[in-house]
């Protein structure tokens, strides 16, 4: 009966169901595709709680966190509908550990569709990749109500407004620009600079993590992002590190991650991961009041402004 009353339809992640602005059909195809296997590993759990990644083995790897990221949604959804069961801190902690990043922006989805914000449920995730699931929330705000990005879209009230729940929030609206706008690097600058200018950074660190990790980025498009992102630049290169990482920790290799990083970063994955890594281990060591996750963010950006990368 609960799986039943969880099902969702594969007709809201088609291009021409959502409204979305996609001028090419590669890029229509991709963004269905990943939309697909994020409903297809949503649907394993929902399906089947315990042995659902069994059904993950069929899935290429570019596209095997999408799946993860659809499970975390899941997963989430049971410890609410079964008054938190504990399924995804114990999953995330043990068995799909090296996919954190797609497990809570997935778990963010869930979060999205409470009425109100969960803060305790909240506070018992993972200190540092709690700040995903906001990001996935914010990431479920502009792919499905799309249509009030163009305008400087207000996060809802349920998100505190001048909290660095705001920023993630934010972080994650970045990165649906990227499928709302089918990869159109002139149109995501575009709706970005209807926004607060406080909120670029975060727009732009969202944007660039969804375009390593998602693709479709044209290689004529790396010298507008240069342009367009102005001084948001190392904010986009930080969500390009972000999605490098997240791949290699997952050993869910793909081509244009690497390409997308050699490019703006001078750096091949594992350089790229090495540099975040060092800037996460620099970020616990600080004591002040701002959230590790943006102690990390902020450092790993000063350490791309340099252009020097580390030793592998």
């Amino acid at each position: 009966m609960v799986s039943q009353l969880l099902k969702i339809s594969y007709d809201n992640v088609l291009v021409k169901n959502r409204g979305f602005q996609v001028k090419e059909n590669r890029v229509k195809d991709l963004l269905e595709q990943i939309g697909e296997t994020f409903l297809d590993g949503y649907h394993a759990v929902v399906e089947d709680p315990v042995n659902f990644t069994k059904k993950f083995e069929v899935f290429p790897l570019e596209f095997k966190g999408f799946a993860y990221e659809g499970a975390g949604m899941a997963l989430k959804l049971l410890d609410f509908f079964y008054f938190n069961k504990g399924r995804f801190q114990d999953f995330a902690k043990h068995e799909g550990a090296t996919h954190s990043y797609m497990l809570h922006v997935g778990a963010g989805w869930s979060y999205a569709k409470l009425p109100m914000f969960p803060k305790r449920d909240f506070q018992k995730q993972h200190p540092i990749y709690k700040w995903l699931i906001v990001d996935g929330m914010g990431f479920y705000f502009g792919y499905f109500h799309w249509d009030k990005l163009k305008n400087g879209m207000k996060a809802p009230g349920k998100i505190k407004s001048g909290s660095y729940i705001e920023n993630a929030f934010f972080q994650g609206v970045g990165r649906s620009l990227w499928f709302v706008f089918g990869a159109n690097i002139e149109a995501v600058s575009a709706t970005i600079n209807s926004f607060p200018t406080n909120l670029h950074n975060d727009l732009w660190s969202g944007v660039g993590l969804a375009s390593a990790y998602a693709g479709g980025l044209k290689h004529a498009s790396y010298s507008d992002i240069r342009k367009l992102a102005g001084d948001n630049l190392t904010a986009y290169m930080q969500g390009v590190a972000f999605a490098n990482t997240a791949r290699i920790e997952a050993s869910t290799p793909a081509a244009h991650t690497a390409i997308t990083s050699l490019a703006m970063c001078n750096m091949n994955p594992v350089q790229i991961s090495n540099l975040t890594y060092l800037a996460l281990e620099e970020a616990k060591k600080l004591n002040n009041q701002t959230p590790i996750y943006q102690n990390w963010r902020a450092i790993l950006q000063q350490h791309l402004a340099k252009g020097v990368p580390v030793k592998c």
